[in-house]
């Protein structure tokens, strides 16, 4: 049925920075208090790290989320859509729609599809490399998170956070009997190394 529908294009420019904020402001307050970002992706984490298969990915996402620390306390936490991304979304007339919304969770920084969209049109659409994918949603982001009133600090974490989403996905995945996408496990180290990096 998608055929019906304009596909989105990488140009024009993608949604203006207010859209790519309202699932995680509309979809509800999150489940938990203290630090709800934090506590969903260590969770995560815990319950699959003994039955991984890609224990040096785990590990080294274990250490990404130390790093992080109690900074995510800092985020406003609401939901996001979880794979917004350019062919997941379609217009129709004025109209902006979405769909594919199985990776929708609560606990997670409001603005967090920013960086994930960016990163899934290097990785995925564009076949990058999984670093320079990270990196390039990294600068690409800043200007739309800005908007959402994130400064420097703030948009580090949100970069963080989200390579640590990314890797929890795989290690998930992975224990599950699903085999992971060789170009992340290739990669997966060193980006998480630099996404750790960047946190000062």
């Amino acid at each position: 049925w998608r055929a019906c529908w304009g596909g989105y294009a990488a140009r024009p420019p993608p949604p203006p920075p207010q859209v790519w904020g309202a699932p995680g402001r509309g979809l509800g307050a999150p489940a938990t208090a203290g630090d709800p970002i934090g506590e969903r992706l260590r969770a995560r984490l815990d319950a699959v790290r003994t039955t991984a298969t890609l224990p040096e990915v785990a590990e080294e996402t274990a250490a990404l989320l130390a790093a992080i620390g109690t900074a995510t306390r800092e985020l406003p936490a609401g939901a996001w859509h979880g794979d917004w991304s350019p062919w997941n979304l379609g217009r129709d007339g004025g109209q902006l729609w979405a769909w594919d919304w199985e990776y929708c969770r609560a606990d997670a920084p409001v603005g967090l599809d920013i960086p994930h969209f960016l990163f899934q049109q290097r990785f995925i659409g564009q076949r990058a490399p999984l670093e320079e994918a990270f990196a390039s949603a990294r600068t690409s982001a800043a200007a739309p998170l800005s908007a959402l009133g994130y400064d420097e600090p703030a948009r580090s974490t949100i970069y963080a956070v989200h390579a640590a989403e990314i890797a929890v996905r795989y290690v998930e995945a992975d224990a599950m009997g699903v085999a992971a996408n060789p170009r992340f496990v290739t990669n997966a180290l060193p980006a998480l190394r630099s996404a750790m990096d960047q946190l000062g």
